[in-house]
């Protein structure tokens, strides 16, 4: 006699496998060693995580002529640059 509902087939594994690897839209995208298989899905997504920083950008010096008494009274000056 056949009896219905689900029956537990010591199968744990196979199913947490099936479940969240091959039922994961990102399952295919890379391969074992992390490289993409078909380009990138969204632009620089996994690759973009091993690319180098960008530079740092170097300080800006800049000098300004100052008197001793328009420092010590707190005199305003305006510095303005163009990048």
């Amino acid at each position: 006699m056949f009896r219905g509902g689900y029956c537990y087939q010591n199968n744990c594994y196979e199913i947490f496998d099936y479940f969240f690897l091959k039922m994961n839209p990102f399952y295919d995208i890379c391969d074992n060693s992390g490289n993409e298989l078909d380009g990138s899905v969204f632009g620089t997504a996994f690759g973009a995580l091993n690319e180098p920083p960008a530079n740092k950008p170097t300080d800006l010096h800049v000098t300004l002529d100052v008197s001793l008494t328009e420092f010590y009274c707190g005199s305003q000056k305006v510095v303005s640059y163009n990048r």
